[in-house]
């Protein structure tokens, strides 16, 4: 039935393939009767003779061959455009010709596989740069936001909190500008909408459609067109609390960052879950696991906490890499170096270490700075022998981006990643 929409009139799409298929006829007419032409007589007559009289064979031989050429440009000309009335409709809608955009699309697949673990906007800054070298990409995205727009949508329909998600998923969307506005879109009235992002209300509607929030975030994603995957690093609804170094425990996220006490340890409530399928096996295959950038106790942790994450990072031979965070956050990693972030780490990690520490190199402006230092945030300080005596490899640069904010430059980390790894797609170098 699909097939029969495609003849209605005003598709623009018979007229040609009429055409090819005419011009099909017409040229295998005009061979058959070439073939079905006698052999010239110049050995019986000769060539004087032929000169005279042959000509009865050679105009019948020179219409036959004009019918089949005129029959083969027919048919390659309808064919021509049947294919690109087709690919008008099915191409995306994005820039450069069609074939630039199939070779984009095969240099992507081609490119390495990538697990990046986390959540908040350091998650989907870090996608963003990725998205631009391969395809190839599981984002595996912390589920323990309680605040804000997310927390609400959790306790009112009992799904887990999409707003990271949702920051993911229009990350790796193909055409990310013109969704970002759109998802992003925050209502400031109405009774029950104010302060909810259009995005995050997509997904719990097509969660709710659907009986499966993971199901919905599938559908979101094929919507936009992602390249690569989103999952959440576990579907069982939990609560991430923390224990801090004078023994008191913490429950909730934002009660966490808020009490601005020192943490020893993030533990999830319950302590029995698990990650969905898709994600073990993303991390089992992958070239490289990044952990970060991002909050370290609230949105790179949290996913190690979950049941199977750190024994499948044990196995995996993919190396793993941490990205610590350009500056110090209040409530979480005050007074922090990089060292002090990578043995936090540790502690949740499990057996296996990191491989590398990307740390930041450069001076910001003062004027920048101090906006920072009036929420008590500053530069995270490292020391490249006291990392390397912690077994991992330093990849120090300047990856931050110094314009209203500190933060990292998504195709400068990216870049740097990749080249590290000596991981390049389709030959194409990526260093500059």
């Amino acid at each position: 039935m699909d097939f029969i929409r495609w003849l209605l009139p005003g598709s623009g799409i018979k007229r040609w393939l009429l055409m090819s298929c005419f011009g099909v006829v017409i040229m295998v007419f005009g061979i058959s009767a070439l073939c079905g032409l006698p052999n010239l007589p110049i050995g019986k007559i000769g060539i004087l003779g032929f000169v005279n009289d042959g000509w009865e064979f050679v105009i019948p031989m020179i219409l036959t061959v004009l019918l089949a050429v005129a029959g083969a440009a027919a048919a390659v000309f309808g064919f021509d455009r049947f294919i690109k009335s087709i690919v008008k409709v099915l191409a995306p809608k994005n820039n450069g010709g069609l074939f630039e955009n199939i070779y984009r699309e095969r240099f992507l697949e081609r490119g390495p596989k990538i697990v990046a673990m986390g959540g908040g906007t350091g998650l989907s800054a870090l996608l963003r740069g990725l998205k631009e070298y391969t395809s190839n990409i599981t984002a595996v995205v912390t589920v323990t936001d309680d605040g804000g727009s997310s927390g609400i949508l959790k306790a009112d329909f009992d799904v887990l909190p999409p707003g990271d998600i949702r920051d993911c998923l229009v990350a790796l969307a193909d055409t990310e500008s013109s969704m970002h506005d759109l998802f992003n879109y925050r209502f400031d009235k109405g009774q029950g909408l104010a302060g909810h992002s259009l995005g995050n209300l997509l997904l719990i509607a097509v969660s709710e459609m659907k009986g499966d929030f993971y199901g919905a975030v599938k559908e979101i994603a094929e919507v936009l067109a992602i390249r690569g995957r989103v999952i959440p690093s576990t579907l069982t609804k939990v609560t991430l609390c923390a224990r801090t170094r004078n023994g008191r425990v913490i429950q909730g996220e934002t009660k966490i960052t808020a009490a601005g006490e020192e943490i020893e340890q993030v533990f999830l409530k319950p302590d029995v879950c698990h990650p969905p399928e898709d994600a073990l096996e993303a991390i089992m295959d992958a070239d490289a696991v990044i952990l970060g950038p991002g909050s370290l106790y609230t949105s790179i942790i949290p996913n190690l906490l979950v049941g199977g994450v750190n024994e499948a990072l044990d196995k995996t031979k993919a190396k793993i890499i941490y990205i610590c965070n350009v500056m110090t956050q209040h409530g979480e990693t005050e007074g922090y170096d990089a060292q002090g972030h990578l043995k936090a780490l540790q502690r949740h990690l499990g057996n296996r270490k990191p491989d590398y520490i990307v740390v930041n190199v450069g001076d910001f402006p003062d004027s920048l700075l101090e906006k920072y230092r009036a929420e008590g945030s500053h530069p995270v300080k490292y020391s490249t022998r006291q990392l390397e005596n912690m077994g991992v490899e330093v990849i120090k640069g300047s990856f931050a981006e110094k314009d209203d904010f500190i933060r990292h430059d998504s195709k400068k980390l990216a870049r740097a990643i990749l080249s590290k790894l000596g991981i390049n797609n389709g030959g194409q170098d990526i260093r500059e």
